[in-house]
């Protein structure tokens, strides 16, 4: 993550996969990945707005977000099981990548 004031950034979330249909190509074809998240907050903020995000495509009531900011990236698990994966970068807050 970048040393720049926190308040001149956004964070961008983009899901490698989520749950069983929520992107990702294992074994065929399969939906795209969801959309990126944009927030302007990190740390436990951005993990519970994650959590809101990735419950429409988890089939289990109960998972959990874990993220690492340092390494800029993370990982939802349910049960025993990775149920998606994330990276998280930082850009100017307002920019608009194409």
């Amino acid at each position: 993550m970048s040393t720049t004031d926190p308040q001149s950034l956004e964070y961008v979330v983009t899901f490698g996969r989520i749950g069983r249909h929520g992107g990702g190509t294992p074994d065929g074809p399969r939906p795209p990945a969801p959309a990126p998240l944009v927030r302007i907050y990190g740390g436990e903020r951005l993990a519970r707005d994650i959590a809101t995000y990735a419950r429409r495509f988890l089939g289990s009531p109960s998972f959990e977000v874990v993220l690492d900011g340092e390494a800029g990236n993370g990982a939802i698990y349910a049960g025993f099981r990775t149920a998606g994966t994330f990276t998280i970068d930082t850009r100017p807050r307002g920019s608009v990548e194409g």
